[in-house]
Parts: structure tokens; C-alpha cells; sequence
């Protein structure tokens, strides 16, 4: 049995312990030992052939031996790990290799569980001259890929070769980072130049579904988070995002890690390799495994003419952006109680809350406020409700239901710029407020200029 991969000793704790595993291999498969203290003072070379005894035990994947005894039956010189082309990995599945090429994609990354621990995964896919090959990072491994992106020439040294079969019975090749993998930027490596598939909302078909699309946006609107069961027990999360870039919108589906990424309204997102998905009514784009989200990319001032309206030039049914400074406020609850099943206002009798129409009712709570917003050309009462409230207020729903309206107070004399719909109220019209923008001075002096 020869040795075909080594992992240099680790010291645990406080504890004068040390640990060193290598791998096995002969005509029937590959088998992991691990040396414990003395044994690892024992010097080892890829390619050597020894005995070994020891306890077999279940590992983390497979069967692994606990080795008591180790002999050294023939001694290499020590082997250099070879660098080969993508192609070339077939031949060498078992093996630990280098390899050279260009990153296409980097996956976001992602907390996967196991029976007794999680830890975290990221994977990025490497393109030279003969293919491509997907590696994977795990646990303090995905620290190397910190400064890593698209485009990069990489030299990845120490990955170890494996494969899978596709439901459908193909082999697929893949690659592993291992305990002492590097991963090096360099420019003089050979590969074929990556080019991103960038396009504009406009351009988005349903037929396009599956396509690897990335896309520039600013976001207009923050759903809320949802968790959902999946078919196996586990919980998945989701969240929609409303972008925009200068020639439409487009809703973005996140996904699990993605749908709890800090995204405000006004930010400037990236979606890197996101697909398209045709629901009958509505187009969306999703992010999948192996697509990423940038929020505000450097290099990128997306120039997007908004709607912006003076509030005198208002109209009925328009969707529009205004801005004004707060000069009022309306007395009213912070929190609406609304029916679970109908949506209708649920009043609060007898500690029980009631639904005209559906009775006693566990209610949805809704963070709401109205501000009243002047421009110098007229004034409009600027309805908010759930995350905008407990964005501007900055604060919480559960800290929303212990304050009164008096916190309104720190928000007179600011200067907010809304995006919303145009209502009709009980006397004059209303602006229902979908999302806050960032009140940005330059940008601002440019629109006047372009009055």
C-alpha cells in the first residue's frame, strides 16, 4: 500500500498532542489513517509503500484506520504534487493535483449540516483551454477565496480528485481544497478570457429561463423574509427584492444564505449567474447554488431617471418618486392589527380581537405611520407601512408596539425621498410609500439642473 496524499500535523488546545493523516491506496481502493502523537514524528513521503495496524473506526465520510503501528516498507523521494489540465483529471481520480485557469463563477456561501456538526461550503468553477471543473471549499478553507472574483487567473495547488454520478448516470469530475491547498493569483496563466453575460431588464425573456443572465440593479423594495418546509423536513428561507436599472424592473428571488443578506432600498446589487424563471404572470429572477449577489459593487454608478415628480404635478394611479422635508405627522397607533384571513382592520374588544366579517381572529400585525412630506410646491400625507416604518424609525416591530407616536418627533425636519404610488385619500390625494431612497446632495443639485 502506497501513500498518495499527506495533511502535516495539528496541535489541539492546550494539550500536547499532535495528528497526521495520509492517505492509502492499493489495487482495490483508497483508505484514510491518522497517526496520533509520537508516530507522527515519523517522516513520510507521497509515494512511499508501508504496513500499518491499527483500530478501524467510522470518519467523518468513510471508514478510516486509527493507526497503533506503522512500517515502512520502501522509501521515495519526496513527489511533487503534478500540475495537470482539466481534461487530464479522470486519470488521475483519487489523486491530489494542481491546477491552473480562470474563475467563471463563485457560489455565495452556504451552511450545510450534517448529523453531528455543520460547517460551511463555497465553490467556484475554473476554466483553462480543455474545460472547465467545479472546486469546492469547505469550512476555513473558503477564507482563500476572500478577494477572489470573476476573471481572476488562479493557480489552486492540492486539490484532491472526485467524482459523482448525475441522476441520469453520468460521471461528473470535481475538485476538493484540502488542509494545505493555496490558492494564487497569476496573471501569466493561459486561459481563455471570461466574459460576463450582462444585460438590462428590457432584455429578460421568459424563454430564457435557465440562462446564466447577470445583472445591474438598483433596489426599489425589500420584502419580507419567509420560511417555508421543504419536502425533507428542512426549513428553507426566501425573500423578494424589486430591482431596477434604466430600462425596467424585475423581481429577484433570494434563496437560504442569500434572503438574509443585508439589502436596503436605494442599494446597488449585482446578481452574477442568476436564472430566469416564467411564472405565467410574472418573470422573475432567481439565485441559485451557484449564483452570487454584489451589494453596492465598486466601480458601478448605475444612472437610472426616476420618475420624480414635484408633488403639485402628482396625479392618481402613478407610480413616482418625490422628495420633501417631514413637517408633520399624523396621531395614530404604530402598530395596525389586520385579519389573518380576510386582511380587514381587526378591532381589539374585550381582549379579543374581532373581524367584521370572519369574527374572533389571531390578527397580523403591520407597522404603520404617515408622514407629512413638503417640497415648497405643495404638501402630501406619505403612508408607510411594515420594513420602510422600521427602517426610517430604526427600530424593531416588537420595539414599534411599546412606542407611541411622540418618536415621530425625531424624524421632523429631515429630508426624505420616497418612491410609492399615488392614491386617493378621504379628501386629497395620498402617496403609499413602497420604498426609502438615500438622500444623496449631488444627485439632488443634478435633477435641479435638469429642470
Amino acid at each position: 500500500i502506497d501513500i498518495i496524499y499527506l495533511q502535516y500535523p495539528s496541535h489541539y488546545c492546550n494539550i500536547i498532542s499532535s495528528v497526521l493523516s495520509f492517505i492509502l491506496r492499493d489495487d482495490e481502493g483508497t483508505l484514510r489513517c491518522t497517526l496520533w502523537d509520537d508516530l507522527t514524528d515519523i517522516q513520510l513521503n507521497r509515494g512511499d509503500v508501508v504496513e500499518v495496524s491499527g483500530v478501524v473506526r467510522e470518519g467523518l465520510r468513510n471508514l478510516e484506520i486509527s493507526v497503533n503501528d506503522l512500517k515502512i516498507i520502501k522509501k521515495e523521494e519526496c513527489v511533487e504534487v503534478p500540475t495537470v489540465n482539466i481534461s487530464q483529471l479522470p486519470d488521475y481520480e483519487g489523486d491530489v493535483v494542481s491546477i491552473k485557469g480562470r474563475v467563471t463563477n463563485i457560489s455565495t456561501p452556504k451552511t450545510v449540516k450534517f448529523n453531528d456538526r455543520e460547517t460551511t461550503l463555497q465553490e467556484i468553477t475554473l476554466m483553462d483551454n480543455s474545460g472547465s471543473v467545479r472546486i469546492s471549499f469547505w469550512g476555513r478553507n473558503t477564507e482563500m477565496l476572500g478577494d477572489i472574483k470573476e476573471g481572476d487567473p488562479l493557480h489552486i495547488m492540492n486539490c484532491r480528485v472526485k467524482s459523482y454520478l448525475t441522476p441520469g448516470g453520468e460521471k461528473i469530475i470535481h475538485l476538493s481544497a484540502q488542509y494545505d491547498s493555496k490558492v494564487i493569483k497569476d496573471e501569466s496563466i493561459k486561459a481563455p478570457e471570461y466574459k460576463e453575460n450582462l444585460i438590462k431588464v428590457k432584455d429578460i425573456k421568459g424563454e430564457d429561463a435557465g440562462d446564466d443572465i447577470t445583472i445591474v440593479g438598483r433596489v426599489l423594495q425589500v420584502y419580507d423574509i419567509n420560511q417555508f418546509e421543504r419536502k425533507d423536513g428542512t426549513t428553507g428561507t426566501v425573500r423578494n427584492i424589486m430591482l431596477e436599472d434604466d430600462t425596467g424592473r424585475i423581481r429577484l428571488v433570494l434563496w437560504d444564505n442569500n434572503a438574509l443578506l443585508d439589502i436596503k432600498e436605494g442599494d446597488i446589487v449585482k446578481v452574477v449567474h442568476g436564472y430566469v424563471r416564467d411564472s405565467g404572470e410574472y418573470i422573475d429572477l432567481h439565485v441559485g447554488r451557484y449564483g452570487r449577489v454584489i451589494i453596492n459593487p465598486e466601480g458601478i454608478d448605475l444612472d437610472i431617471k426616476t420618475n420624480r415628480k414635484f408633488i403639485k404635478e402628482l396625479t392618481e394611479g402613478e407610480t413616482a418618486e418625490i422628495r420633501g422635508t417631514v413637517v408633520d405627522y399624523r396621531k395614530q397607533d404604530l402598530i395596525l392589527y389586520l385579519c389573518s384571513n380576510c386582511g380587514k382592520k381587526a378591532s381589539l374588544v374585550d381582549n379579543k380581537y374581532l373581524c367584521n366579517n370572519c369574527g374572533e381572529v389571531n390578527p397580523r400585525e403591520l407597522p404603520i405611520i404617515t408622514l407629512i412630506l413638503d417640497d415648497g410646491t405643495g404638501n402630501i400625507a406619505c403612508n408607510l407601512y411594515g420594513r420602510p416604518v422600521e427602517r426610517i424609525l430604526n427600530m424593531s416591530q416588537e420595539e414599534l408596539k411599546n412606542a407611541n407616536t411622540e418618536i415621530l418627533e425625531n424624524l421632523l425636519g429631515q429630508e426624505q425621498v420616497f418612491n410609492g404610488v399615488v392614491n386617493k385619500g378621504y379628501r386629497d390625494l395620498e402617496f403609499s410609500v413602497k420604498g426609502l431612497m438615500e438622500f444623496n446632495l449631488d444627485k439632488e443639485i443634478e435633477f435641479l439642473k435638469d429642470i
